[in-house]
């Protein structure tokens, strides 16, 4: 468990909304039937005038433009059953109903999900990049890495950013290793580079995951300076790796990580909640976030995330101790 510190000293950049799941709130008000609702897209850009639809009993009935927030509203509307649907470029089409027995407006929100893009092979696109003498050993020094011989795959990757210094996925993987050895200066460079070489939002990642680890020993040697300063890189890090890539989980994870480290447990919770919505079953996010309740002394809420961390992970090599606390949370709920 993250021992909790005090909270660092920043003025945090402003964050992705957290999207919830789509909900339909219908609720009796005086006039004529009415829709509203609003578009939500995982983007803090304004997202433009969207054509919505409206059908009834499968017909098409009316269509509207949303504003540039994704705001939308159908008015003066009959009895009956009807469908909102919008169709976006690049995004899984969303519907919704809409249900009127009594004159009443229908309130709803529609959460745009990125349509699944299936990639090329990994392996096919490094060899269609780089010299293969050069990806077979970059494969081979992975294959060490899993292995467990960090120290050879350090020296076969070593070898190929300098030959090869425009390979960012070497650098990324070098910096792995360089961050599990405690090189953190090292890491951190080769984070940098394969940020800057062009890979983005993985590295970003790593490089935010890197500054919570520095931030915990500067919190364990009570180096108030250099924790607060880690922190605030791992925020900068993760921010920028959620605006290349808003539907990454590992950033809000380690985000809300970040947050939780550094004592503020509201913003820990919003980001925690969101990676377990784009990825369900997360159990590091799990685990942090039933922390983050426990610090709180919500012990119903604790007692939710631990259960659902063993009913997700029933082969975990953690089971006993993760039993063990939920019994201590039980007992004080």
């Amino acid at each position: 468990m993250i021992r909790t510190v005090m909270a660092f000293g920043y003025n945090p950049p402003q964050m992705l909304p957290q999207f919830l799941l789509s909900i339909l709130l219908v609720t009796a008000l005086q006039g004529t039937n009415g829709i509203r609702g609003q578009i939500l897209l995982p983007t803090t850009q304004s997202q433009g005038r969207t054509e919505v639809i409206l059908e009834k009993s499968g017909a098409f009935l009316a269509r509207t433009f949303s504003d540039n927030e994704g705001h939308f509203r159908f008015i003066n509307l009959s009895d009956g059953e009807y469908v909102v649907i919008v169709k976006l470029d690049g995004y899984d089409e969303a519907r919704e109903t809409a249900n009127f027995g009594r004159d009443g407006i229908s309130m709803m929100s529609l959460t745009m999900t990125r349509k699944a893009v299936v990639e090329p092979d990994s392996t096919q696109l490094l060899y269609a990049s780089y010299p293969r003498k050069v990806v077979d050993d970059y494969l081979k020094a992975l294959e060490e890495s899993r292995k467990g011989n960090s120290a050879t795959a350090v020296k076969n990757l070593e070898g190929i950013v300098k030959a090869l210094p425009d390979f960012h996925q070497a650098h990324n993987a070098l910096g792995t290793l360089y961050q599990k050895s405690h090189r953190f200066p090292e890491a951190e460079k080769e984070y940098n580079t394969a940020q800057r070489l062009g890979h983005g939002s993985e590295a970003l990642v790593n490089l935010g995951s890197l500054y919570i680890q520095i931030a915990e020993g500067a919190r364990d040697t009570r180096d108030t300076r250099n924790f607060g300063a880690a922190l605030d890189e791992a925020v900068r890090a993760l921010n920028l790796a959620i605006r290349i890539d808003p539907g990454s989980a590992k950033a809000y994870y380690y985000l809300g990580t970040t947050y939780y480290t550094g004592g503020q447990f509201l913003k820990a919770e919003e980001h925690l909640l969101h990676a377990l919505q784009l990825e369900k079953g997360m159990g590091t996010a799990e685990l942090v976030l039933a922390n983050v309740y426990m610090k709180q002394q919500k012990w119903t809420e604790a007692l939710e995330c631990l259960d659902a961390y063993l009913r997700d992970n029933p082969k975990a090599a953690d089971r006993d101790q993760i039993a063990q606390t939920r019994a201590k949370v039980a007992a004080r709920k």
